[in-house]
């Protein structure tokens, strides 16, 4: 314990994050539409019944919905700004759910869901750059959730052409699934570091490495 916040203190002092430009936009719903985003069933124009947002204002999340209507594929999805400087990282954060009216169906029946990135040809990629999607294609087995973060690939950096795509897909069972999106943010961050910050943080540090080096001599002279 001792040792891991010892660690995050001196990381901490020679690189502290600064967070920067938003390269989604109404990521959050704060809108409570869909503005910005656009929608597709089955690649038309995405069918209003399933596409959603509920809550109310700046609380609200988009939904996806599957099997609501004969659609076999709806997405929901926005182009990226890639924008990036050489020293700078791309980190995508999410956070979303899927829920399904059936639970525990047999194998190869259940609607299930991909995230993406396409990069406007119709591949689809994860965020390492290599072909596939950040979850794999997960059936939808009742309610589940997904929060977290992924560092982008230094190649997508100053690409264009690219989209962020949440897919909902129907199977054989024939009753709705759906995806609540609550936020998705794509933020370039880099390193800002604070002299006098970095001071006082390295400071602790070694104040925290020194007590722990006068503790081994004070053990090892009892010995």
């Amino acid at each position: 314990m001792k040792k891991t916040l010892l660690g995050s203190l001196i990381t901490l002092a020679f690189c502290s994050a600064s967070g920067t430009a938003a390269m989604i936009e109404n990521g959050d719903f704060s809108t409570c539409d869909l503005t910005s985003w656009q929608t597709d069933s089955d690649g038309a124009a995405g069918n209003p019944a399933d596409f959603t947002v509920t809550g109310a204002a700046p609380n609200c999340a988009a939904n996806i919905y599957i099997d609501n209507t004969d659609a076999m594929a709806n997405t929901l999805y926005q182009n990226l700004d890639l924008t990036a400087s050489a020293d700078s990282q791309l980190w995508l954060n999410y956070d979303f759910s899927v829920n399904s009216e059936l639970t525990d169906q047999a194998p190869l029946t259940a609607d299930y869901f991909a995230v993406y990135l396409n990069d406007g040809s119709g591949m689809t990629y994860d965020y390492t750059g290599n072909l596939g999607t950040f979850f794999g294609a997960p059936d939808i087995n009742g309610e589940a959730s997904y929060t977290g973060a992924f560092l982008l690939d230094d190649s997508f950096k100053n690409q264009t052409g690219w989209s962020i795509e949440f897919q909902l897909l129907s199977n054989v069972d024939m009753s709705p699934a759906w995806m609540t999106i609550n936020s998705v943010s794509l933020n370039e961050v880099t390193a800002d570091v604070s002299a006098p910050a970095t001071f006082s943080i390295a400071s602790l540090g070694l104040f925290l490495l020194g007590a722990r080096r006068m503790n081994r001599s004070s053990k090892a002279g009892v010995a």
